[in-house]
């Protein structure tokens, strides 16, 4: 279970401004791991990510990520996740994973498939780690079509400097091109 943020309140409100904070575009497939290096800072503490992923890989792939910290170094350990979504065939995909070493936003994944994806990250939720929930929606060549909801944190620290992604077979990834918002709290005048 995650710890329930406190209530945030004021006589003349508050809004969450979103400020762009990074982008980046990777338009070859030739990428077995995808990173988004340098785009959090600790001016923000909530961050949503916006974007899609392309490639090639094996049939039944899972797709996945992991947090990074000082550049490129990956937070391999400690994460806790459940996903669940719905085929065009009225087919229920569910998974979950307790101490693994990344994060599953995708189940089965055809041999060419483009995700759409919208996460959010919040740092220092759930007992000081780094808590995710988001969608993807996805397309693959066969026709396939649908959603996954995915949630969950990563217990192996409180912050991360990026992101990375990639699918459980080391495939190719290709037509990446992500923004990244970091959310500050502002009071309204």
């Amino acid at each position: 279970t995650l710890a329930s943020p406190g209530v945030i309140s004021s006589s003349v409100g508050l809004s969450h401004i979103g400020e762009f904070t990074a982008n980046t575009v990777l338009a070859t497939n030739t990428a077995a791991i995808i990173q988004l290096q340098d785009c959090f800072t600790s001016e923000f503490s909530v961050y949503r990510i916006l974007g899609s992923i392309g490639g090639g890989h094996d049939s039944e792939d899972d797709s996945q990520f992991r947090f990074l910290s000082s550049g490129t170094t990956s937070l391999d350990s400690g994460y806790y996740w459940a996903l669940t979504g719905l085929d065009d065939a009225g087919t229920t995909n569910a998974a979950q994973g307790a101490n693994t070493n990344q994060a599953n936003w995708n189940k089965n994944c055809a041999t060419t498939i483009t995700h759409k994806i919208d996460m959010h990250i919040y740092f220092g939720g759930g007992s000081g780690s780094i808590a995710f929930l988001g969608r993807t929606s996805y397309h693959d060549q066969g026709g396939d079509r649908g959603f996954i909801d995915f949630g969950g944190r990563c217990e192996a620290a409180s912050e991360a400097d990026g992101i990375e992604f990639f699918v459980d077979d080391g495939g190719n990834m290709s037509v990446c091109n992500f923004t990244v918002y970091g959310y500050r709290t502002t009071q309204q005048a």
